[in-house]
């Protein structure tokens, strides 16, 4: 299990109003001439991963601004717990289908309130922690099912020896890392200076952050 543990929480569903709500599709607006997002798309000099993986990270940036632009976030605030869980599960679905993975998503309670959530290579599962579905702000949910996400797809490189979308020297030390995991409870300053996981931190900062600036809320 990896665990993400930060200030916000996030959670997740699937059969997702987001992409079918009010005759929105957000597949239409996923082109970066609708939000001017060329400048802020990742390139091949900026980040470590092969044409492949920069298209799929763009892909992700190009979701968040979708989400906020056509009004999602908003919605989300206003909507109770189970429309929340759709809508977060229907962003959860685009971002699978974006990066080829096959997670499955389910929330629960967890002891410690502090755990966002996390995911499990044996079940290739993503947990979120339920509680988290009645904060009004979706940007710490979003954030956290990136990472939980991006585990997923470090596991996946790296079970089928497959190093297309990352050089080998990135593959290999996934894979020592994934061996020799450390859990927050150890040693937290270890747990988060990981490789996977400082990886995965700096992957939901990143999507988030190029996502939210191309529609001007950064």
């Amino acid at each position: 299990m990896y665990d993400l543990i930060g200030s916000y929480v996030m959670n997740l569903s699937p059969e997702s109003k987001f992409g079918v709500m009010d005759g929105m599709n957000p597949g239409c607006q996923l082109e970066a001439s609708g939000f001017r997002m060329t400048p802020f798309h990742l390139n091949l000099g900026e980040k470590l991963g092969t044409k492949e993986m920069v298209e799929i990270d763009n892909r992700n940036i190009d979701l968040v601004a979708a989400f906020f632009s056509e009004g999602y976030g908003k919605m989300y605030a206003e909507e109770g717990l189970e429309p929340r869980y759709e809508i977060a599960e229907s962003f959860y679905e685009m971002i699978k289908s974006n990066m080829g993975i096959t997670a499955s998503i389910s929330f629960e309670q967890f002891a410690d309130p502090l755990i966002a959530g996390g995911y499990d290579d044996d079940t290739d599962s993503i947990s979120l922690n339920v509680n988290y579905l009645g904060e009004d702000d979706c940007r710490g949910l979003l954030s956290t099912i990136l990472h939980e996400s991006r585990h997923a797809l470090q596991h996946k490189v790296v079970s089928e020896s497959d190093c297309s979308l990352v050089s080998d020297e990135v593959c290999q030390k996934w894979a020592l890392n994934f061996e020799n995991y450390i859990l927050p409870e150890w040693d937290r300053e270890a747990y988060r200076h990981q490789p996977v996981e400082e990886d995965a931190y700096d992957y939901e900062e990143t999507i988030m952050s190029r996502g939210l600036s191309a529609i001007g809320l950064v």
